[in-house]
This record gives structure tokens, C-alpha cells and sequence, in this order.
């Protein structure tokens, strides 16, 4: 009797895989640039690393747009 190979398991259980790993990352980066976001706060607008120009945000708002930025380059695939 022949016998089926299902990849279509294999490739859902990778994704369910890369969706954890991509939102653990995301959470440690979100927590670094948390720290980073309130402690520029004590600098002038001008000088702060995560401030987008032109824009007010929360500490939670600048770091979750840098994660969300930075994040995805370290899951590119050549």
C-alpha cells in the first residue's frame, strides 16, 4: 500500500514554531526598548534615540514601533 507523507503538518507546526519565536523576540525587544523609551525621557525632545520627529507617544507607543521595526529584519530569510 503506498503511504502519503503529509507536509502540510510539518508546515504548520513550523509556522506555529517561527509565530512563538517571532512573538518572544518581540516581547524581549519590546521590554529593551521599554527601558531605552523611559530613560530618554530625561533627555530634550531633539536628542531622544526612538522619537519619531514631529510625533508625541508613550514610552509603551515609541517602544512597540521600534520592536515592530527592528524585529522582523532578524527573521529575513536569504
Amino acid at each position: 500500500m503506498l503511504k502519503v507523507i503529509q507536509t502540510q503538518d510539518a508546515s504548520a507546526r513550523a509556522s506555529r514554531l517561527d509565530t512563538k519565536e517571532f512573538r518572544l523576540v518581540i516581547a524581549v525587544a519590546m521590554c529593551w526598548f521599554l527601558m531605552i523609551a523611559f530613560a530618554s525621557r530625561v533627555l530634550p525632545r531633539a536628542w531622544r534615540p526612538l522619537a519619531s520627529p514631529g510625533k508625541v507617544e508613550t514610552p509603551w507607543a515609541e517602544a512597540k514601533r521600534t520592536a515592530h521595526t527592528v524585529v522582523p529584519y532578524a527573521f529575513m530569510r536569504w
